[in-house]
């Protein structure tokens, strides 16, 4: 799904909030990665919706006020689940207790999830749709499991083939300058062609 723009987070997420991850599970391995003697260990990170910046005029669902998110964790190896390597996607943050993000989300009907689903579920729109927000600054924070100062930010991923997304293009600011650009990408032709138009399955 793209999730690069503001154009894209208009189209497709349902709310864009402002969240702090004040805890995690991990989620134990599969029975046949135990087996192997390696797989991975993934965590549910507890985030609280500090605030809603944006919201589409067609979400059915409201924004929640917590919003447990399946996020990356470690890989083990030799059959020792305690001989771990921690996981990141590179220039993403991982998600980790007591940093601050704002993230676009949506919502999952029971009937998206796959067989056996008993209820929806609230998703991030994949990879660039989660930025560092310390101390009301973005780009300031966790990135790969590392800190990271907003002029690191500006840099991070730009190549020919990635231009920059909306944590490269806006590194530095505060929600103000993100939320200007989401209503102006709402706004336009475009966008105001699709919005709403997401129902169903993606």
């Amino acid at each position: 799904m793209p999730n690069q723009s503001a154009e894209d987070w208009t189209t497709y997420a349902d709310h864009v909030v402002v969240v702090t991850a004040t805890s995690e599970q991990e989620l134990p391995p599969t029975s046949k990665e135990v087996a192997a003697g390696e797989g991975l260990i993934n965590r549910t990170v507890r985030l609280k919706v500090d605030k809603v910046l944006w919201s589409n005029p067609n979400a059915a669902t409201p924004a929640p006020k917590t919003w447990d998110f399946n996020a990356l964790g470690w890989e083990f190896t030799d059959g020792n689940q305690d001989n771990r390597r921690l996981m990141a996607m590179a220039d993403r943050p991982r998600v980790e207790v007591g940093h601050t993000y704002i993230m676009a989300m949506e919502w999952e009907p029971a009937e998206c999830r796959g067989e056996g689903a008993a209820t929806g579920a609230w998703m991030g729109l994949g990879e660039g749709s989660e930025l560092p927000y310390d101390n009301k600054v973005i780009g300031k924070g966790e990135e790969e499991g590392r800190l990271q100062d907003p002029p690191n930010a500006a840099r991070a991923g730009v190549t020919e083939t990635a231009p920059a997304g909306l944590e490269e293009e806006l590194a530095g600011a505060t929600e103000t300058a993100l939320v200007s650009q989401l209503n102006e990408a709402a706004a336009s032709p475009a966008s105001s062609s699709v919005l709403g138009a997401q129902a169903g399955c993606s």
